[in-house]
């Protein structure tokens, strides 16, 4: 539906009194020959009941839940901004992380190296931008090289493989910027266009016959 300025204001006044179990998601538009602002909307009922799956928030992690979820499940994303991702989502490095962090046989352990793999395999599928780059951690004094040692550990008890601790010129070869003792490289890690894939999520979740995405809704209370 398309309609104009006030006409907007009177439509969803009108569609708040009658009934709570309506939702209007909108977008504005502006006629860059007139200059008049449209907003088109799409009216969309939904019944609570059956509902199986809510998700409050529409960062990078909910979006994903429920880009899963909206296959098997009736699932609904409530976001209080007027777009995804506007929090930490979009205010991170952006790196893909190889899991050699966390603690073994713990659940961020598990999962970081899991989501490693399903998160690249997800990029080339869907031509997302990613690139596994590899990641140093340096060490520019002596007495840091333990630390390395440490997390060298902790990535092969998660399971990682590959992780190496390189000498100092083999660093400078990898990375002549850089000066270092010794660093740990982590040869899975690496960077993605996080708005990207969080828009792939997004088209998922709409395109899922159980997704509902409701932005501009926030929970004040649960």
């Amino acid at each position: 539906i398309f309609c104009e300025g006030q006409w907007f204001k009177s439509t969803l006044r009108y569609l708040y009194k009658t009934s709570s179990r309506f939702v209007v998601i909108s977008k504005n538009f502006k006629n860059s020959n007139t200059g008049y602002s449209f907003h088109y909307f799409k009216i969309i009922q939904i019944k609570m009941e059956h509902i199986e799956v809510t998700i409050i928030g529409a960062g990078i992690v909910g979006l994903a839940i429920a880009a899963e979820s909206s296959k098997k499940r009736q699932t609904l994303v409530i976001e209080k901004h007027e777009g995804f991702g506007r929090e930490t989502s979009s205010r991170n490095s952006e790196i893909i992380h190889s899991g050699i962090y966390y603690s073994k046989n713990s659940l961020k352990a598990k999962l970081c190296l899991e989501g490693n793999n399903l998160i690249y395999e997800i990029c080339r599928k869907n031509n997302i931008p990613c690139k596994n780059t590899g990641k140093l951690i340096i060490a520019s004094k002596d007495d840091e090289i333990s630390k390395l040692e440490e997390l060298l550990k902790k990535g092969t008890d998660n399971g990682l493989q590959n992780l190496e601790i390189l000498p100092e010129h083999k660093v400078r070869k990898l990375e002549p910027n850089i000066n270092a003792r010794v660093a740990l490289f982590s040869p899975t890690s690496g960077i993605v266009d996080s708005h990207k894939l969080m828009e792939f999520f997004e088209s998922q979740i709409n395109s899922n016959e159980n997704g509902i995405l409701l932005y501009n809704q926030e929970v004040i209370d649960i």
